[in-house]
């Protein structure tokens, strides 16, 4: 993948700055360094009840493997990345959790691991990453895509339903932590279109009625207070 995406970064430090270019694009090798610096600063300004972070090996290992890590760029500094593993029939493969035929358990992917330098939060970077790493699971021939999300990160949540994920269930995963499991069916490409430069990076648009639903669900949660259970959300808000 050798394409690139410029976006505007419209906010630093929530606050509204001169129009600035970032880049998306597919992380290599060259990366490491920068992923786990941009990881450990993270892990200083999330609770770790929301973040759940990658061993620094990881981004060696997965990238030495020809995994897939997309991050966006601002002068050559990295700000967000987000990953794209699939975990074969390893127990960890979310699919078990969610009751996907066993059969299809290979071609389960996950979107794991949305992280965003603090100062550039607010400029939609995990919508924009996310929608390339679902296109890159469309490209190599994945037929579902699953993720987690603390259920205090409402933030992450809205962003995964903008991009019509669908909640499954809760259950506690990494050492404890309560999650919801979202999934999203994907529509699998024929075989001779997989994995090439000009699919990797298709633009999904956001739905406009799940943009009217997910205004009406921060609105409640913002008037209540309240941590409302998901699947009472999902079944009032989100669901067709």
């Amino acid at each position: 993948m050798t394409n690139s995406i410029v976006i505007t970064i419209k906010k630093i430090n929530g606050v509204v700055v001169p129009s600035i270019t970032g880049k998306i694009k597919r992380l290599t090798l060259s990366d490491t360094d920068a992923l786990i610096k941009l990881q450990r600063i993270v892990i200083e300004s999330v609770p770790s009840e929301i973040f759940f972070p990658e061993q620094e090996v990881f981004f060696e290992s997965h990238l030495i493997k020809g995994g897939v890590i997309v991050g966006c760029f601002v002068e050559n500094k990295l700000i967000a990345y987000s990953t794209l593993v699939a975990y074969g029939y390893d127990s960890s493969n979310l699919g078990y959790d969610i009751g996907i035929d066993h059969k299809e358990i290979p071609e389960v992917a996950h979107l794991e691991s949305i992280v965003v330098h603090p100062n550039y939060r607010g400029n939609n970077l995990q919508y924009y990453i996310s929608q390339q790493i679902e296109a890159t699971a469309v490209a190599q021939g994945f037929k579902h895509l699953c993720a987690t999300v603390a259920p205090s990160n409402l933030y992450s949540l809205r962003n995964f339903l903008s991009l019509e994920f669908v909640f499954k269930m809760e259950r506690y995963k990494y050492g404890g932590r309560l999650r919801y499991i979202l999934h999203k069916p994907l529509n699998v490409l024929p075989l001779n279109h997989r994995s090439t430069p000009e699919h990797s990076f298709f633009v999904f648009k956001i739905n406009p009625e799940y943009r009217d639903r997910l205004k009406i669900l921060t609105e409640m949660h913002r008037k209540t207070h309240m941590d409302m259970k998901m699947q009472e959300c999902i079944n009032i808000f989100c669901l067709r």
